[in-house]
């Protein structure tokens, strides 16, 4: 028997947590600060508001995120992987189904209420504060527009690719989200949203082939 064989040997503390420590606490602060951006305005929150509200220390976000302008990314970011998940459907069938299914997803995100709460924030702050309109066109705009150019890109249809997907996510999305923003709902059920993506692709395969 060693000198030391008969040492109780206690398990390690500290160090780094668990990756599902670290995920659920990425969670919590993203949720906070979600709700705090819509309550209050991006003008009307801090680091500080947001650690308070997740129970954290501020230095824990700063860690994660150096500026309030990189926390509200984060936030977006993460309202469109929520949103823009691409069902493995999508990607199957003609042109004009993928698109139909692909309209659907678009308009669907667009009439979320969190994102039309992003938006009228945006929409209100941007003069001050320009550098959330550019995470609005960088973050969420784009991401739509490149999942569009994806399909598209499939059917090996001529012209500007980039061009055309961006007019297509225009075109499906602008009208439902504007009244969505105005207060007012044209499409209330999953069938109001089928047709209206139905039109819209239809119409869109008219000027694209």
């Amino acid at each position: 028997m060693t000198p030391d064989s008969n040492i109780i040997k206690r398990p390690r503390s500290g160090g780094r947590p668990p990756r599902e420590a670290l995920e659920e606490l990425d969670t919590r602060l993203i949720a906070c600060a979600s709700r705090l951006f819509m309550e209050r305005g991006y003008a009307g929150v801090s680091i500080e508001a947001v650690a308070a509200a997740a129970g954290i220390g501020k230095n824990t976000i700063y860690r994660r995120h150096t500026t309030k302008a990189d926390l509200f990314q984060a936030v977006v970011d993460a309202q469109i992987r929520t949103l823009l998940k691409t069902p493995e459907e999508i990607e199957a069938g003609d042109l004009k189904t993928r698109l139909t299914r692909l309209a659907v997803l678009l308009v669907e995100a667009a009439l979320n209420p969190e994102t039309t709460a992003f938006q009228r924030l945006i929409i209100a702050e941007a003069e001050r504060f320009p550098e959330i309109a550019a995470i609005c066109l960088d973050r969420a705009f784009r991401p739509a527009v490149a999942l569009a150019r994806s399909v598209l890109a499939r059917d090996g249809g001529q012209g500007d690719l980039d061009f055309a997907a961006a007019q297509f996510v225009a075109a499906v999305v602008y009208g439902p989200h504007l009244d969505a923003l105005m207060g007012r709902r044209t499409l209330h059920s999953a069938d109001d949203i089928a047709r209206y993506a139905e039109n819209a692709v239809r119409l869109f395969l008219d000027g694209w082939r």
